[in-house]
């Protein structure tokens, strides 16, 4: 998200031209756009009743039409050259109910990629100015477009001549493979009436730590990092840190799962650090973060819990999959499952202890569309999932741990996928000269067969004639001496 370039055109606002970038005035909605920014999205019956403008604007020698009185001093006091993305919105007359029906302003920025196996901090920078009011929200998409981070952005006390812009932070800690991300600006929320102007600067991508990323796990309280704008994503290794609304009582709706729209129970996620003496079930003795995901049926109803991504399991390559869990208070005989798209072997969650349930995974010459979903359904409980890890193993690893499986192991299994292409190939190995061959070679046994079967019968016939003195006169003999047994026939 880089508005790079200095050159401006004139208008209501100064609205920059980026380097490469050919930008054209839109008069319905009163900006420039190109190409690269029509990443906007909004109601468009917000066009026709408010006084609303987007683009980006230069900070340099700022006009200040959309900002408060000495707001340009906050903004850019070293008047510095420095590109802006700008919203703005007025209710022009409008009632507040039909202002917050229809005014909602949504930037999504190009994707970007955060490579396997790392840990990155993306930060934004943001500016409210002292007259804004309303819900102005920062999002991180995965690439299927799936809210799986937010900050909301609050107000603060502006201070003159001074750097006025807040930090927004998402500390990533990206699993075995590479995800492409991005960022999106939400202006308005269809709840409250959201007026006033917001700027953004530079977006930028930072290498971190998993050692940084667990202490401000453990470090801060939720209510601490929200204060500071820090979000926690971790991606194919999952510890439920990504925190949704707060449902009250230390629960909460979860970004990076969902419940199936069947689901008739619940599924949040359950921040154990809020009374740990009453919650002490729930906790793993060496859970890694305060946060549980929680899945709470009443009598008949159901629940499915599903990743709001697929992975994509690379071709002829091994993987092992760990879901630690426990169960609570669920009728004797009944257990929820874990299941895995594109793979038969199914595992039950049954005990109440905490367990690892482990999928061992051998993909085929094709790449395998998988993730997990756990289960209870028609039953009243509670599945307490404490982590989900995703890790590569070489095959000898996983020749190793599987030939050692015991056969009613029931907390782990293995899918190899492998064995229809070693089959194939068999069958690809044969050449039609081979198959001509075996053709011949069975015919030949077949005639031979036969003609053995022919031979028992007609010697067991003449044996039979001969011991009941029935032998027909033999002409053309050779004789050989008095022995008639002798000579050729």
């Amino acid at each position: 998200l880089e508005f790079i370039g200095h050159d401006t055109i004139e208008a209501t606002e100064k609205i920059v031209i980026a380097r490469d970038v050919t930008f054209s005035f839109n008069e319905k909605k009163d900006c420039f756009e190109s190409e690269l920014y029509k990443a906007f999205e909004l109601n468009e019956k917000s066009l026709e009743y408010s006084r609303f403008f987007h683009g980006i604007v230069n900070g340099y020698n700022y006009n200040n039409t959309i900002l408060s009185t000495n707001g340009a001093s906050y903004v850019n006091p070293d008047n510095v050259y420095e590109n802006y993305l700008a919203i703005n919105s007025v209710k022009n007359g409008l009632t507040d109910k039909a202002y917050i029906e229809n005014m909602q302003v949504k930037y999504t920025s190009p994707a970007f990629t955060i490579t396997a196996s790392t840990c990155k901090l993306v930060s934004i920078y943001a500016y409210i100015d002292e007259a804004f009011s309303g819900d102005l929200v920062v999002n991180l998409l995965n690439s299927s477009d799936k809210v799986i981070a937010s900050q909301t952005i609050t107000k603060q006390a502006l201070v003159d001549e001074a750097n006025n812009w807040q930090t927004i932070s998402f500390y990533v800690n990206n699993g075995i493979f590479a995800n492409e991300l991005k960022l999106q600006i939400v202006y308005g929320s269809h709840e409250a009436s959201t007026t006033g102007t917001a700027l953004f600067k530079t977006a930028t991508i930072k290498s971190s730590t998993t050692t940084k990323f667990s202490k401000l796990t453990t470090d801060k309280t939720l209510s601490e990092r929200e204060s500071e704008m820090i979000s926690l994503v971790n991606l194919g290794n999952e510890n439920f840190v990504s925190l949704g609304e707060d449902l009250g009582n230390g629960h909460y709706d979860p970004k990076s799962i969902e419940a199936s729209k069947e689901s008739t129970g619940s599924l949040t996620i359950l921040d154990t650090s809020t009374d740990k003496d009453a919650l002490a079930d729930y906790i793993y003795e060496n859970a890694t973060t305060p946060y549980v995901l929680l899945i709470k049926n009443g009598a008949g109803q159901s629940t499915t819990a599903i990743p709001n991504e697929t992975l994509s399991l690379g071709a002829t390559k091994f993987y092992k999959f760990e879901v630690i869990a426990k169960t609570k208070g669920l009728a004797e005989g009944t257990s929820a499952t874990l299941s895995f798209a594109n793979i038969e072997q199914v595992l039950n969650i049954k005990s109440e202890d905490f367990q690892t349930y482990t999928m061992y995974i051998a993909t085929g010459d094709k790449t395998l569309s998988t993730n997990y979903r756990i289960e209870l359904l028609n039953a009243s409980g509670e599945v307490v999932i404490d982590s989900v890890a995703l890790t590569s193993i070489d095959e000898s690893t996983f020749k190793t741990e599987t030939e050692a499986l015991d056969k009613e192991n029931e907390f782990t299994a293995y899918s190899d996928n492998r064995a229809a292409k070693e089959e194939a190939e068999k069958e690809e190995d044969i050449t039609p000269e081979d198959k001509t061959l075996e053709i011949l070679f069975a015919a030949l046994s077949s005639l031979l067969l036969v003609a053995a079967i022919v031979f028992a019968i007609v010697f067991t016939r003449v044996k039979v004639l001969r011991k009941h003195g029935k032998l027909p006169k033999l002409r053309n003999r050779v004789q050989s001496g008095e022995d008639d047994t002798h000579g050729f026939v």
